[in-house]
């Protein structure tokens, strides 16, 4: 049996590598400098720090997540996951009482420290303290993608999928004179261009970030704010992210940059300097759910998508969950599967 999926970012990877483990040759197809993957924190959080709330199957998801991820380190022989504690600064007495309150609930036990750390000589500003948010961090995403496809070696292939080319009248889709038992769409928001999913809610959201530089700052944890700062290596910090529904593509802008550095010197008290600034779109969907099924024509084609701002969190078990629905006909949870909203083109 052979698979063909659309894509290389987080859905991309822990699809193919469940193929990979059920004995299923997997080739990828797709542009790693494209896609909201690339850009993203990798920040792997359970929890709603605005609101301290459980993410939805927040437990579900990290129980799993985390053992997968172990794996491919493995399998990759590279460190891609660094357990990091996330300190939520407050902005007031109440907010830290809150969070206090929140640390007794059953489903956020096991990650909010209720104890109030006091921040005085921090070169953050935390004049009301901050919380520690445990058994969590961050996942390095583009080490992954690139070790992973390196792994694939020539079962990857670096260049735009032409959906023009993909013939469907055969008893099995053929791309470039291939033939595969199943395609895998997992497009991120360039699903939107895709001729059988394409009218599948997915609605997008620009989110533009600074890549900073200080030998001041401190890599023991990720700090949460008005924005996420997190360590990516001994001087460099991920900034971010801004949220833009209207703007739908991955440039910069100056506009973003100037709230993002408003937003972090609100945060920060010790020099830095900005050496990067990327954009790109989140595959969000209309419910905030991801879109994982069939096409109801094409039963060889199938969709992975909508991960948002958790790729990282729910990708693996998402992965399973679509595995087990293709291959072992079991059903899908109704949040996720496709058939929640209206129906395809039959075409």
């Amino acid at each position: 049996m052979r698979c063909l999926i659309v894509g290389s970012g987080l859905a991309a990877i822990a699809m193919a590598e469940h193929l990979r483990t059920h004995d299923v040759a997997v080739d990828l197809i797709s542009v790693k400098k494209k896609g909201a993957s690339i850009v993203a924190a990798g920040i792997l959080n359970p929890t709603v720090l605005k609101r301290y709330t459980a993410a939805w199957k927040s437990s579900l998801f990290i129980d799993y997540a985390l053992p997968f991820y172990r794996t491919l380190e493995d399998v990759l022989q590279q460190k891609l996951f660094e357990p990091l504690p996330i300190h939520r600064v407050f902005n007031t007495p109440a907010e830290a009482n809150d969070w206090m309150v929140a640390a007794d609930h059953p489903s956020l036990a096991p990650f909010l420290e209720a104890k109030i750390q006091a921040s005085t000589t921090s070169p953050f500003f935390a004049p009301n303290g901050y919380g520690r948010l445990l058994g969590v961090g961050r996942l390095n995403i583009q080490m992954l993608i690139n070790g992973y496809t390196r792994f694939l070696g020539n079962q990857y292939t670096e260049a735009y999928f032409d959906h023009s080319k993909l013939n469907l009248s055969t008893a099995q889709p053929k791309y470039n004179g291939v033939s595969y038992d199943h395609l895998f769409f997992c497009e991120g928001y360039q699903l939107k261009n895709n001729p059988w999913f394409g009218d599948l809610p997915l609605t997008g959201t620009k989110g533009e970030m600074l890549l900073i530089r200080s030998e001041q700052l401190p890599k023991n944890a990720i700090w949460k704010g008005p924005i996420f700062i997190a360590p990516v290596d001994a001087q460099h910090f991920w900034v971010g992210a801004s949220f833009n529904w209207t703007q739908k593509n991955d440039q910069p802008t100056q506009k973003d940059q100037i709230w993002l550095e408003k937003k972090l010197n609100q945060m920060v008290r010790v020099p830095y300097q900005i050496v990067g600034h990327m954009a790109g779109v989140r595959p969000t969907v209309i419910d905030r759910r991801p879109l994982l099924g069939t096409h109801p024509k094409h039963h060889q084609l199938h969709v992975f998508n909508g991960l948002g701002t958790r790729g990282g969190l729910m990708a693996p078990l998402l992965a399973k969950w679509l595995y087990q629905f293709v291959f072992e006909e079991k059903s899908l949870p109704q949040e996720v599967s496709i058939s929640r909203f209206a129906q395809l083109p039959s075409s």
